[in-house]
């Protein structure tokens, strides 16, 4: 009787602990429950699953005919929600989910007419998925560790970390959504190893947040007033040496030649991609690249496509033709051109 009144206070004093710290407990693995319904996400469980989730809040502009330009639509959002007494009305909040294992990249934001669209938090979460206890890795260009602590909370990122002992969940909650927490995240069994879950962040300065996993194309636009723009990529093996190859596209006499060039003047971070500085002179920075680890680029399966597109109301630099009195005339065949490019990019990758 003594032992069951021991067991049964300690068990009280756990709890009380538990309830006054702020951690809530994820599901365990021994409960015979997921976290998630199989149905939202993938079947597998011979890996951790990844679930990332966005929560997008749509603010209406005051006056969406007015020529004043003063704050960004962004900005402006930002500053009616987040500084303003007064009530907004109209504001809407939609949660996209994504449970990572079998799924493609997404693009999580995109504007619409006359309203203001901004991503306010970001959640990753990592399960078990019936494998035991996991760790979750962190490896960007932030300043924070993901498993540090029990609870943390990261005033630069704004950020909270909650896990148990051994966990067989993690939670990671962004609320200031920047480049600082761009990078690879992971979600490890620890009795296992071999068995482990990743992908790679990728927040633009300024920008919309992607998913970036292998064998996807992502479409990047460089942020205007800046001439550095990262292309992000993510590699199967952290420690392989990672290519990257521009593709052009060349015509003479009627024949179309399709070439990838290596920029082997490009330095790559793992923790974020390549960084191309886009004010060289005589050099067209904008197009198609692809960066992979292997250095035959014919193999999708460790290849990110990336179209690099200039900032809008820009044009290319390849794209430009001052008017002459010799340019009349061949204004046709440039268009003719431009249509056969497109027809050759629509086929190669």
């Amino acid at each position: 009787m003594f032992k069951f009144k021991e067991i049964l206070r300690v068990i009280i004093s756990a709890l009380i602990l538990l309830v006054c710290s702020g951690v809530t407990p994820l599901i365990r693995a021994d409960e015979k429950r997921f976290p998630l319904e199989r149905t939202q996400c993938t079947s597998r469980n011979d890996i951790p699953v990844i679930k990332v989730t966005s929560v997008t809040t749509t603010v209406p502009l005051e006056d969406p005919s007015s020529n004043h330009v003063i704050f960004s639509s962004f900005s402006m959002a930002r500053r009616r929600l987040l500084k303003e007494v007064r009530p907004v009305k109209n504001v809407t909040e939609e949660k996209t989910e994504v449970c990572l294992g079998e799924g493609g990249a997404r693009e999580w934001s995109v504007p619409v007419s006359n309203r203001s669209e901004f991503i306010t938090e970001v959640i990753i979460e990592c399960y078990d998925q019936g494998l035991g206890p996991v760790e979750f890795e962190y490896n960007g260009i932030g300043d924070f560790q993901v498993g540090d602590h029990d609870e943390m909370i990261n005033a630069s990122n704004n950020a909270t970390f909650k896990h148990l002992y051994m966990p067989t969940g993690y939670k990671l909650v962004f609320r200031n959504i920047s480049d600082q927490i761009s990078g690879n995240y992971s979600c490890r069994s620890i009795d296992d190893p071999t068995k482990v879950n990743f992908f790679h962040l990728f927040v633009p300065m300024g920008g919309k947040p992607y998913l970036i996993q292998r064998g996807k194309t992502i479409n990047v636009t460089q942020e205007p007033g800046s001439s550095l723009v990262t292309l992000p990529c993510i590699a199967n093996n952290p420690k392989a040496k990672v290519f990257l190859f521009k593709k052009f596209i060349i015509a003479r006499m009627g024949i179309v030649i399709v070439k990838y060039q290596h920029q082997p003047f490009h330095i790559y971070d793992p923790k974020s991609g390549f960084v191309i500085n886009t004010s060289d002179v005589g050099v067209d920075p904008y197009g198609t690249y692809v960066c992979t680890s292997n250095p035959d680029i014919r193999n999708g399966e460790d290849r990110i496509r990336i179209n690099l597109m200039p900032p809008l109301g820009m044009a290319r630099k390849s794209d430009y033709h001052p008017p002459s009195i010799f340019s009349i005339g061949s204004q046709f065949m440039r268009d003719s051109y431009r249509r056969l490019q497109n027809i050759v990019n629509s086929f190669f990758i």
